[in-house]
């Protein structure tokens, strides 16, 4: 439970920065503004979701396949379209890291759940 309350955490710190910064960016459109911030809520939402059922140690087991599944997704489609867009070193080395520890953080979750997720069903196979 220790790996799940981990990506907890991780994930709303790096979805909560990003809200903070969309908030301040005056250089974004409102639409942009707009997908950038259900974007980072949904994925504070789901790790919220995550966390307040490990806590109250219950199957964790849907809520981490949920957020699983959007980490995925969102670092799919974001991680290419930094490392081509025309931003600075640092900026693409920062969110390549960002999506590997997320990553690495889901899979970690999952072992320590017993198993890997079945999108299927969102139960566990062994």
């Amino acid at each position: 439970m220790v790996a799940a309350l981990l990506l907890v955490g991780w994930t709303a710190f790096v979805w909560g920065t990003r809200i903070s910064n969309a908030l301040d960016d005056r250089s974004l459109s409102g639409s942009a503004q707009a997908a950038t911030l259900l974007t980072a809520g949904a994925m504070v939402a789901l790790a919220g979701w995550l966390g307040v059922t490990a806590v109250r140690r219950g199957e964790v087991r849907r809520p981490l396949l949920a957020l699983s599944v959007a980490t995925a997704l969102v670092w799919v489609v974001r991680v290419p379209s930094i490392v081509l867009a025309d931003h600075a070193v640092g900026f693409t080395v920062v969110h390549v890291g960002l999506a590997v520890v997320s990553i690495g953080l889901v899979a970690l979750a999952w072992r320590s759940v017993g198993g890997r997720p079945s999108v299927a069903t969102g139960a566990s196979r062994a």
